[in-house]
């Protein structure tokens, strides 16, 4: 699974840290990932300023020639810090995405995001390829 960016609002940088992994998957299993857990994909959003903004998470399922596993993100699996990952906010705006005003410059602001996935009976082994996307645009003045 990779991370990607994209969008602006008055953003210097939109980065992928960290891929979501869920590990080696066997047939007839389910796998979460928490925001929390070591293994979330990961951003960092820098360069903001008075700025009212969206950020906004879009997923890809994981497809692998003819086979595809659903990847399932709630809000309740996306998290966003305003102070350097002390303290971890849910997404509670609408879904999957999160409404902001900011009132002073940020260095950074860092989101995780979590997931479900569940393999099937006869799902085929192998490297299987997905997107969890951030976009941020600027809302109103």
């Amino acid at each position: 699974m990779i991370v990607t960016s994209g969008g602006y609002a008055g953003a210097q940088t939109i980065t992928g840290l960290q891929n979501i992994s869920f590990g080696t998957l066997g047939r007839s299993q389910q796998v979460a990932v928490l925001p929390g857990n070591a293994r979330a994909a990961q951003f960092r959003i820098t360069g903001l300023l008075f700025l009212k903004l969206r950020m906004a998470i879009s997923i890809t399922n994981l497809n692998r020639s003819d086979r595809t596993m659903t990847l399932t993100i709630r809000n309740s699996d996306c998290e966003y810090s305003l102070n350097n990952g002390s303290t971890w906010l849910p997404f509670t705006t609408g879904t999957l995405y999160q409404d902001l005003t900011l009132v002073s410059l940020l260095p950074s602001i860092y989101v995780r995001v979590g997931g479900t996935i569940a393999t099937g009976a006869t799902q085929q082994r192998g490297n299987y390829s997905g997107a969890i996307t951030l976009t941020v645009t600027k809302l109103g003045l």
